[in-house]
């Protein structure tokens, strides 16, 4: 994997769900409008060469004004011999204007083509107004992985600024042709104008490039607001190709803690015989240490039998077996009818039906059924026999969390895989995964093995993001996108590069990081779409003549803030369901 070294993230406080509060851009909108219904109330009076100076010098006004903006910066890159988008713009502008002044000379339009081009400068203040206040709304979430995003989506404008400068050069060649052409064929000079003109105005290469910067600062901050940080803006990326998705078990699908639910005994056996025997062997392993005596299973059964008796019989010849249970002699002293002591010596097993089975003991039919019956729960079963007959199973279970089956149910309906990565035996981790609505199951994979079952999901070609905390440290290490919770981990998995940072531990929140995601990839799709076929569709009426000046000055207000407003759905995007009496501490 690449490695990079992004900043440790700090915990992410979800923000209020309020719309922000968003300052009005001033702008010429409203006084290029004033000036244009002066123009219009001018073309009504009679033509004569006042009111024809006075309309043309409105209109000149309102354009120059309009388009402020664009001939500084048009100029500006004129001068180092550039072409930008700006230029189109300007050059439109200048265009319609153009015909304007001809059509009015000469007598062939009267005064329209003065009320158009001070309508077109309008038209272009009030786009670009509009475009602005919706591009400002992107949040009020102030968040270090929000700004990188701001940092990102800047450097993606500038890109974009690039890439529409070769394209502004292409419709500039374009426009001189059409006006080459038309006053070639004996066309008048006003409408060559107003064809050139509007060759130039319907280009909005800009505006493909600000969506999609816009679209990729709404997405991570939305993320952010519902309780998702993103290490970068690529995480967002990788985020929305992922198609499987790892619910790692303790902590994450259930609460982790675990307790002793029931006790399931053979036919003459005592429940409490079999839990002080279970439990000796158990705390004898959690004082020996290592990995199998230090398992919370292990340790569920000796708390629940010193909290039962007190003192727990002694354990001799202490034994481990990771991954599958203990086993020891458990001895201890008694008293006999005739007040004789008597050392009593039992060799126990305890842990999975497995390790039972590998030792030749099996189960009597009413355990087996036990089995079963636990498994089906979602529980763990572990099992305790002593001298060579199996005597009873234990039903361990950790609750799962509340919010674990809807978000299973949630990446279902996304259309992505759901995997539940346990280290329970088969039995267990299929019950589990048939309470949450999980589809797929990994079971019987220990701690440091989980890396290894997740890169042979990439190697399949999946793109796998895990949901993990701190024993799935191997399995977040692997995953294309790790999201985890600030302080369940260490920094060396924080500071690895595709790290989502989630405000809680509730599933929930995973799904909702991946939902913005994927809406985000979305609509960048749909800009990057829409702006191709608008081109194709404007471009080629607008050199044809279909396109009049006033109406290419109208689409290209238009096509920018409709953009812009459908990335504005990415802000409404609304957290899956929480019930208010679930706990997800």
């Amino acid at each position: 994997m690449t490695s990079t070294t992004t900043p440790v993230l700090d915990a992410v406080p979800v923000p209020t769900d309020e719309p922000p509060t968003v300052a009005r851009p001033t702008g010429p909108t409203a006084g290029c409008t004033v000036l244009t219904l002066a123009v219009g109330a001018v073309s009504l009076t009679a033509q004569n060469p006042i009111s024809t100076a006075t309309a043309l010098a409105l209109a000149a006004v309102t354009i120059s004004w309009s388009g402020a903006t664009a001939y500084r910066t048009a100029w500006a890159a004129l001068r180092r011999g550039r072409v930008t988008a700006y230029t189109l713009t300007a050059a439109g502008l200048t265009a319609v204007l153009g015909a304007a002044a001809v059509g009015a000379v000469h007598g062939s339009a009267g005064l329209d083509g003065a009320v158009a081009a001070a309508a077109a400068g309008t038209l272009h203040a009030a786009g670009a107004a509009v475009a602005t206040r919706i591009a400002a709304e992107d949040t009020t979430v102030d968040t270090p992985t929000v700004e990188r995003a701001r940092r990102g989506a800047a450097a993606l404008e500038r890109a974009a600024e690039r890439a529409a400068a070769g394209f502004a050069a292409v419709v500039v060649v374009a426009a001189v042709a059409v006006l080459g052409y038309r006053l070639g064929t004996g066309a008048g000079a006003a409408d060559a104008l107003g064809v050139a003109a509007a060759v130039l105005l319907v280009g909005c290469p800009l505006a493909v490039g600000r969506a999609t910067a816009t679209a990729l600062v709404a997405g991570v901050a939305r993320a952010a607001r519902l309780g998702a940080s993103l290490d970068a803006p690529r995480t967002a990326e990788t985020l929305s190709r992922v198609d499987t998705v790892v619910l790692c078990r303790t902590g994450t699908s259930t609460t982790g803690v675990r307790c002793l639910r029931t006790v399931h005994v053979a036919d003459g056996v005592e429940p409490d015989e079999a839990l002080r025997v279970a439990g000796a062997v158990a705390a004898a392993g959690r004082k020996a240490g290592g990995t199998a005596g230090q398992h919370p299973v292990g340790a569920v059964l000796a708390d629940a039998a010193r909290e039962r008796f007190g003192e727990l019989p002694g354990v001799a010849e202490f034994d481990g077996y990771p991954g599958f249970g203990l086993r020891g002699i458990v001895t201890e002293l008694r008293f006999g009818p005739d007040d004789e002591p008597r050392v009593l010596a039992h060799a126990a097993l305890v842990g999975r039906v497995a390790l039972l089975a590998a030792h030749g003991i099996v189960l009597p039919d009413e355990l087996h059924t036990a089995v079963a019956t636990i498994h089906a729960a979602g529980a763990t079963a572990v099992a305790v026999s002593w001298d060579g007959v199996a005597r009873a199973v234990f039903e361990v279970a950790a609750p799962a969390r509340p919010g674990a089956p809807p978000a299973a149910h949630a990446l279902r309906d996304l259309g992505l895989a759901s995997v539940l990565l346990t280290g329970d035996d088969p039995g267990a981790a299929r019950g589990l995964a048939a309470v949450l609505g999980v589809e797929e199951v990994l079971a019987e994979v220990g701690a440091t093995d989980r890396g290894a079952a997740v890169t042979r999901l990439r190697e399949a070609g999946r793109t796998v993001a895990v949901i993990g905390g701190p024993a799935d440290h191997a399995a977040l290490a692997e995953a294309d996108v790790a999201l985890v919770r600030p302080g369940a981990v260490d920094d060396a998995v924080l500071r690895r590069p595709g790290v989502v940072t989630l405000a809680d531990v509730c599933p929930r929140t995973a799904v909702d990081a991946l939902r913005t995601a994927r809406a985000t990839a979305r609509t960048i799709e749909r800009t990057l779409t829409g702006a191709a076929a608008y081109h194709l569709v404007a471009l080629p009426a607008a050199v044809a003549g279909l396109l009049p000046p006033l109406a290419a000055a109208l689409a290209a207000a238009v096509f920018p803030a409709g953009a812009l407003l459908h990335v504005g759905a990415l802000r409404r995007i609304r957290a899956l369901p929480r019930p208010e009496t679930a706990d997800e501490s």
